[in-house]
């Protein structure tokens, strides 16, 4: 029996370390559609003075698909804002009650883009030509939200 154990070891040891060198972007099952919800906001005021904020908040669908093993497609869908102006008690995370935000669509091209890792770390990001700087903004905002560096790629030393 202890024949049959060192021939194998060898060859399993190889296939692990084969399918972890080919596992670098598996955050996403293959052949699966991802639906986010996106929401965000962004808030200024003089709180020290009084807790009225201006603003707005941001909703979207996204949707993302794993095109390849170091490449995701994604598309923003249904994306709209809705300005805020008000008194918010608890500061800028306040919940906003629905009622009070009055949506309006926001004019994007709804084109798929692409994020491309390199050992799990967004190393280039893909988009139409004709995408407008404030649009590309938008999506560079989401597209952050996907960058985790797990691996230390981007580690940076503090001084």
């Amino acid at each position: 029996q202890r024949r049959f154990a060192d021939m194998w070891t060898p060859l399993l040891l190889c296939l692990l370390a084969f399918a972890a060198t080919h596992a670098d972007n598996l955050a996403w099952k293959p052949n699966t559609q991802y639906e986010y919800a996106v929401r965000a906001r962004t808030m200024a005021a003089l709180h020290q003075v009084a807790p009225q904020y201006v603003g707005l908040v941001l909703n979207a669908k996204l949707y993302l698909q794993q095109a390849s093993n170091n490449v995701v497609t994604l598309q923003l869908h249904n994306a709209q804002y809705a300005n805020v102006h008000a008194n918010l008690s608890q500061g800028w995370s306040t919940p906003i009650p629905e009622s009070q935000r009055h949506y309006q669509p926001i004019p994007m091209s709804n084109k798929p883009f692409q994020l491309v890792y390199k050992n799990g770390v967004i190393s280039r990001m893909v988009v139409s030509k004709g995408v407008p700087t404030w649009e590309l903004n938008i999506l560079k905002s989401i597209a952050s939200q996907f960058q985790v560096d797990t691996q230390e790629e981007n580690l940076q030393k503090s001084r």
